[in-house]
């Protein structure tokens, strides 16, 4: 537990233990896992790769959508927002901040199923009258509240417990994409969760699992899930988003080999990064066992972190 770091406080607020397999998918992709791995450390990417998951008026043409850093007290269920050229306009009116935030769930769940699950899409359609301030930035906090309520009400009412959402928040974890070391994700939010795990199959190839997770009444959950068999990472009936991922990246295991020496990161969001590999630097380089066991509680956690001195030599 001690060398899960944040992962563990996190995954228990949400009370991941009471997830079920929905689906479970797998693919052999050609490419290194840590590359794999590497492409759900940061947010950076998704300005290009998810161009569709940009908030109105941010278009993924170069310079013109760039990563800010929301203040402590405004953080709900990420540290970080995507902004461009065009912003949201400083009022809206309260339906069509409402119809944005569902396109955006349903988005979400066509392209991820369980990180944003459709019976929680359908429980956010019911709050389409909601009185909002016509301020987007004054309507979120409301919009979001009202929203946690919505879905543990739904939830309630089927005898299935989602914990307190608005505690998951207040304790800044209600961050969506998880990691724990050295080859695990957990992407939740609200009542479901997606899930990763990437391993080596050799140099140039891994298998790459995902899992659509939702929660079901005592008494109906589906029987364990058995093992797919792998699908190639191109094959047309992956769900959007881990498509678009995996048709960046052969291309990026192509240039692993041009003679690139090395590559300049965020300090700020993209730590995630290179905790990971110099942890992974300290296990073959063979740093004392204390400070393995140290860095490792650096580096599970959220994404979207500094770099941190892991002082493994």
């Amino acid at each position: 537990r001690q060398s899960l770091g944040a992962f563990a406080p996190s995954m228990e607020s949400w009370q991941v233990e009471d997830l079920r397999v929905e689906w479970w998918k797998a693919a052999r992709l050609p490419v290194n896992w840590k590359l794999a791995m590497e492409a759900f450390m940061e947010g950076y990417h998704v300005a290009t790769t998810h161009p569709q998951l940009l908030p109105p008026g941010v278009t993924s043409m170069p310079g013109d959508a760039m990563w800010v850093k929301v203040p402590e007290d405004q953080v709900t269920a990420s540290r970080w927002m995507t902004i461009g050229a065009k912003q949201m306009p400083s009022e809206m009116a309260a339906r069509e901040f409402i119809d944005l935030n569902i396109k955006f769930m349903e988005l979400v769940s066509d392209g991820m199923a369980g990180m944003t699950h459709q019976q929680e899409v359908e429980v956010a359609r019911r709050l389409q009258n909601l009185d909002l301030p016509s301020n987007p930035a004054e309507a979120a906090p409301i919009w979001r509240k009202a929203l946690n309520d919505a879905v543990m009400e739904y939830y309630g009412d089927l005898g299935v417990s989602v914990g307190d959402l608005h505690a998951v928040d207040a304790a800044g974890h209600g961050v969506a994409v998880n990691f724990g070391f050295p080859h695990y994700w957990l992407l939740p939010t609200f009542g479901s969760a997606s899930s990763y795990r990437i391993r080596p199959l050799g140099p140039e190839e891994c298998l790459f699992e995902l899992w659509s997770l939702t929660r079901y009444p005592k008494g109906q959950e589906p029987a364990p899930a058995r093992a797919p068999v792998p699908m190639a990472h191109d094959d047309p009936s992956w769900p959007a988003i881990p498509k678009q991922d995996f048709a960046n990246l052969p291309k990026q295991q192509r240039g692993l080999h041009s003679g690139m020496e090395y590559m300049r990161l965020s300090h700020e969001m993209e730590g995630m990064i290179s905790n990971y590999h110099r942890l992974i630097d300290g296990y073959l380089g063979g740093a004392p066992d204390h400070k393995i066991a140290d860095a490792l509680r650096h580096v599970s956690g959220p994404i979207d972190v500094p770099v941190a001195d892991l002082q493994l030599w």
